[in-house]
């Protein structure tokens, strides 16, 4: 059994976050396992996501169980010209969930954009459309297909789906876009597993078309149609 109380000189520094820690916990060892009970609160914070140095207004972890999956509540914001837009975020360290907020009236998702890049969407390179959907997968962002559809969307992209056909383990975020008339292209990345599959089709005529895909497993399909 230990008890841990955190006065006002504690600060921590890593994994992109600089702050002072206050709170207290108590944890006990169960088995093979470290239960625990308490909160941190977390003082002149800030988070450094992909470049960006964002500001945590508000920030609590909340322990009731496991050591490494306390409850969060964080307030996260970003002052950009007069315009301020944030993050609220819940739920827990290994499932948050994420709401997008601004004051002046805007879309989530331009508000998303000011948050990361400091700029609207319009213009937005491959590389920073990357980086907005993989921080709108890792963060949980209420919505779920319809902001990330509509963040699609404002990449230019024809298709950015979740689907959940397999179960939650085999959930999967879908990118698409096509390239002329007969090519489309896929990505599809694991929100709960970790994997990564591209895949195309072209269209080879009115009833012929090629299909393949690599990642895990790599395959080609040849398929004909015929309508009746």
């Amino acid at each position: 059994r230990l008890k841990v109380v955190l006065g006002d000189k504690v600060t921590f520094s890593g994994y992109g976050l600089d702050a002072r820690l206050t709170g207290e916990f108590r944890t006990l060892q169960v088995k093979q396992s470290l239960v625990t009970d308490g909160f941190l609160t977390i003082n002149d914070g800030t988070y450094n996501l992909y470049g960006q140095i964002l500001k945590i207004e508000r920030g609590r972890l909340i322990f009731n169980g496991p050591l490494d999956n306390p409850g969060i509540d964080f307030r996260i914001v970003r002052d950009v010209d007069d315009v301020t837009v944030g993050l609220n975020v819940s739920g827990t360290l290994v499932r948050p969930t994420s709401s997008v907020f601004s004051n002046t009236p805007m879309s989530d998702t331009e508000a998303f954009s000011y948050l990361l890049l400091g700029r609207s969407m319009e213009g937005a390179s491959s590389g920073d459309g990357a980086m907005l959907m993989s921080v709108a997968k890792t963060l949980g962002i209420e919505g779920g297909s319809g902001f990330l559809s509509n963040l699609g969307a404002g990449l230019g992209l024809d298709e950015a789906t979740i689907t959940t056909s397999e179960g939650f383990q085999k959930s999967e975020l879908q990118l698409g876009k096509r390239i002329g008339e007969n090519l489309y292209l896929k990505y599809m990345m694991g929100l709960v597993e970790d994997f990564q599959t591209v895949a195309i089709e072209y269209r080879i005529n009115k009833n012929l078309r090629v299909e393949a895909e690599t990642g895990t497993e790599t395959g080609a399909d040849l398929i004909y149609r015929i309508e009746r």
